[in-house]
């Protein structure tokens, strides 16, 4: 199903792309997708001054901002400005209170642009911030790798570029993995 509010993403931090013939990236965690829980893992890692690598392939934030929770709150705090434009119990004695659902969309995708851009400027700034601090060891590191992961071994995993990003196949190795990659909803058998 397509999503009427979502928007493309905007330009991802350059990741240098490491061939699967070169030496694999390390990390302390590797976290499989950066919706709410994923990203929020790798802000508690870098707190604890881990090496975190954030595996990406759609758009940082996830359902919630992107089809989900923001989009149908701002909606609702839309519908409110207009119901309080209408209240003329409340002594408000508007007029032709129009609603434009063109103005209003517009609204809600400026609304999950803006905390998408939010998020994906808080991984820049932590990338900077971490690549002046690794080298007094004092700081944990984030690094956003864009693509589609597939694990090779239980220590191991590969991702592969989007095509349209172009690259080799990025392998990476951590201690620890966390699969954040959401959930759909399933129908049961015999439901139609």
């Amino acid at each position: 199903m397509s999503d009427p509010v979502s928007t493309s993403p905007l330009p991802s931090t350059p990741v240098s792309t490491t061939s699967a013939t070169t030496a694999p990236l390390r990390a302390d965690l590797c976290i499989i997708g950066a919706g709410p829980a994923g990203y929020a893992a790798a802000m508690r890692a870098h707190d604890l001054g881990k090496h975190v690598i954030l595996v990406e392939r759609g758009l940082i934030g996830g359902a919630g901002i992107h089809a989900g929770a923001l989009s149908s709150k701002t909606l609702w705090h839309l519908s409110n400005d207009y119901a309080v434009a209408c209240n003329q119990e409340r002594g408000y004695r508007a007029q032709s209170v129009e609603v434009s659902y063109r103005a209003l969309m517009d609204t809600v995708r400026m609304a999950v642009s803006e905390r998408r851009g939010q998020l994906e400027r808080q991984l820049l700034e932590l990338a900077a911030a971490s690549q002046a601090g690794a080298a007094q060891g004092s700081e944990g590191q984030v690094k956003l790798v864009r693509g589609a992961a597939r694990f090779l071994s239980p220590r191991r995993l590969q991702v592969t570029p989007a095509a349209e990003d172009g690259g080799a196949p990025i392998d990476i190795e951590a201690d620890f993995y966390l699969i954040a990659t959401g959930s759909r909803p399933r129908l049961p058998d015999g439901i139609q």
